[in-house]
């Protein structure tokens, strides 16, 4: 019975008319088509004509742009932030050898 009112929420809206929403399929099937229809010299290489319109269409927008380039920023900050802490966690370490090596020679 759910299952069926599911059906029926998916097949009409509340105005009587179909509904048209796609699913993640389909939505990625009608984007192939629009770039191989912008990019036909790329049909052998779907992948790559999908990243080169993603970038000309998505990514250089200003707000897209400026978003994408923060968030690049802040993991690479994250990244060395984590080199930096385990070069010095191995410092910290060495110097500990060397001064309790020094101690036992001293004793």
């Amino acid at each position: 019975r759910r299952e069926e009112k599911l059906r029926e929420r998916k097949v009409q809206r509340d105005d009587g008319q179909p509904d048209r929403r796609l699913n993640a399929e389909a939505f990625r099937g009608g984007i192939q088509e629009l770039v191989m229809i912008r990019y036909p010299h790329m049909a052998d290489q779907p992948e790559e004509a999908m990243r080169v319109m993603a970038m000309d269409y998505l990514v250089m927008i200003p707000e897209v742009n400026g978003k994408t380039w923060t968030e690049a920023k802040r993991v690479a900050m994250v990244a060395e932030g984590l080199r930096q802490c385990a070069a010095i966690r191995i410092q910290c370490w060495t110097r500990t050898i060397q001064a309790v090596d020094a101690y036992r020679i001293a004793l």
